[in-house]
Parts: structure tokens; C-alpha cells; sequence
């Protein structure tokens, strides 16, 4: 990181570590179950305690592929109709679930006092592109027209998501524009993936992830070489951005993949879509994991939610 403009957050410097001793060459060659196994383990390390204001409900969506678990968060203290953020979570693709990502959508429920509905969608390599976008826009269709029964006011929803999640929330952006679907009233992004053509040798270095990683979960994701193309699975391939939904992107300095954000932000703001475009000058990618352990991470979240908060109404 040597003449680097910044300097890692010392408070995120414990977290960083473990990301790369954990993500490595060697963890990449594991099988999924086992990349899997050893993830969990260390989300479960490094997540805070589940806020007790916030009720949640495991249960499955009934979609065009099949079931698809989710879980719904909602605020004890509201009994009347809720706002709802629909939320993907990271992983590459291969890895995560709702239990991974648990402490974020918590905690997004609590301030935003929203509710959010978290996507388990199926993962790679098992069930390559396009099974989870599939999933994904799935339920949103089953949230749009079923959320009212939930006592969820569909005509205030949001799409979120981090890294590959955020790839996902996008693709759903994109989709709920072009099949005329659900009207989106923010897509809440952080640091989305949003290709997988890039210039590897303007990488930043990003704890716990680098561009062979970048590589090996592209491959895993991707059934075919010509899906790299398919703007569902590269929303920056998209052939127009007009229309999509205003959006909140919050990148971190130390990131493989802040580029991506950058050129959607770019994209989006030609388009004349309303952008907020954020960079975490000290975080890296998965700062997401220390909400709980470091204020800049718990800044950056803070922000996210106040502009989730202030689209819905």
C-alpha cells in the first residue's frame, strides 16, 4: 500500500488481516462446501449482536424457478404498513446466505425502520447465471404483488445489496425497467460488482480480495463465456441507463472492484439519473462486516440507510 493516497482504518486493521488469511489462493481451490463452511465461520466471528427492536421471519417465495428462502426484518415498535427493501448479499456468488448476512440487514431494518426482505437465492457454482438473478427478480415480482398481505406497502420499495448482491440489485433495477415490473425507489448499493472485463493492473489492493479471486468467482458465476455480455449478469454492459431508479453507491478506497462504481456512477449521472456517490477513504471491501467494531464502517452504513430511509418516505 505504499504511496497509497490513503492509509487503512486502524480500527478495520484486525478485520483486514483475517480477510487475507482467510481469502487465498488456497481457499479458492476448496470445494464450495467447504469455501462455504470456513466463510460462515467467519461471518459468524465477525458479526455483532442481532438488535432486539427488530422482529424477523423465515419463510420461502414461490417463484417461476422454484422456492426461494427469504427473511422478512421489521421494526417490534410499527404495526402499520412498512416500507420494504428488498436485500442481496454478497458472496461472489458462491457464497453467503441470510445467516451471513444477517448483522446488515438488522441493522438496516432498525435504521431505516423499514422492513427488508433478505433473498436467499441460489448459489454457484451448482447453479450458475442465471438461476440467482432469476431468483431475485423473482421475488420482487411475488413481493409486488403479495407484500400488501404482509401488511408491506409495495409502492415504497427499495433494491440493496453488496458486492455480488449489489451486481444483483442492479440487475433487478435493470429488469424491473425493461419488463415494466415493480416501480424501485432507490437502488442502495455497496460496492457492487458490475463486470468481469477490468483493468487488473489499476486494482487497488483490497484485503481479501484480488483479481485472480475476481477470476475464479467470475468463472464459477458465468455459464457461458458470452454471459459476460448479458447485462443482467454485467449491468455496466447495459445499452441505456435511462430510467433506472436514482441511486445510492457507497464505495471504499481499498477495493478491487471501486472502479465499477465509479463508472456506474458516471453512467447513471449521463443518464440523468440522480447519483450519490460515496468513497470510503480508509474501508475496504466487506467493511459492511464492523459496523459493530469500526465508526467509519458504521458511518458509511449510516449513510446508506438515512438515503433508504429518506426514499421511501
Amino acid at each position: 500500500m505504499t504511496g497509497m493516497p490513503y492509509q487503512l482504518d486502524p480500527q478495520i486493521r484486525d478485520f483486514a488481516d483475517s480477510s487475507d488469511r482467510l481469502f487465498t489462493a488456497d481457499f479458492d481451490a476448496l470445494p464450495p462446501l467447504e469455501q462455504r463452511r470456513l466463510y460462515n465461520a467467519w461471518c459468524s466471528d465477525w458479526s455483532g449482536p442481532h438488535p432486539a427492536e427488530i422482529a424477523t421471519a423465515d419463510f420461502s417465495v414461490p417463484t417461476g424457478g422454484g422456492e426461494v428462502p427469504v427473511r422478512l426484518y421489521r421494526p417490534r415498535e410499527h404495526s402499520g404498513r412498512l416500507p420494504v427493501i428488498l436485500y442481496m448479499h454478497g458472496g461472489g456468488w458462491v457464497l453467503g446466505s441470510r445467516d451471513t448476512h444477517h448483522q446488515v440487514t438488522a441493522n438496516m431494518a432498525l435504521q431505516t425502520q423499514a422492513a427488508v426482505l433478505s433473498v436467499d437465492y441460489r448459489l454457484s457454482p451448482e447453479h450458475k447465471f442465471p438461476a440467482a438473478f432469476n431468483d431475485c427478480y423473482g421475488v420482487l415480482a411475488w413481493l409486488a404483488a403479495s407484500g400488501p398481505a404482509l401488511n408491506l406497502d409495495t409502492k415504497r420499495l427499495a433494491v440493496a445489496g453488496d458486492s455480488a448482491g449489489g451486481n444483483l440489485a442492479v440487475a433487478v433495477a435493470l429488469a424491473a425497467r425493461d419488463r415494466k415490473g415493480p416501480p424501485i425507489a432507490l437502488q442502495g448499493l455497496i460496492y457492487p460488482a458490475l463486470r468481469f472485463q477490468r483493468n487488473v493492473d489499476l486494482a487497488t489492493d483490497s484485503p481479501g480480495l484480488s483479481p485472480d479471486s475476481l477470476g475464479v468467482y467470475a468463472k464459477a458465476y458465468l455459464d457461458r463465456p458470452e454471459d459476460a455480455q448479458n447485462p443482467y449478469a454485467a449491468p455496466l454492459l447495459a445499452e441505456s441507463f435511462a430510467g433506472l431508479p436514482p441511486a445510492y453507491i457507497a464505495s471504499a478506497w481499498f477495493d478491487a472492484i471501486r472502479e465499477d462504481s465509479e463508472a456506474y456512477a458516471e453512467k447513471l449521472e449521463a443518464a440523468g439519473v440522480p447519483v450519490t456517490y460515496r468513497c470510503a477513504p480508509g474501508l475496504p471491501h466487506t467493511y459492511l462486516r464492523t459496523i459493530h467494531v469500526c465508526a467509519a464502517a458504521r458511518q458509511e452504513f449510516a449513510g446508506l440507510c438515512e438515503a433508504l430511509k429518506k426514499a421511501l418516505g
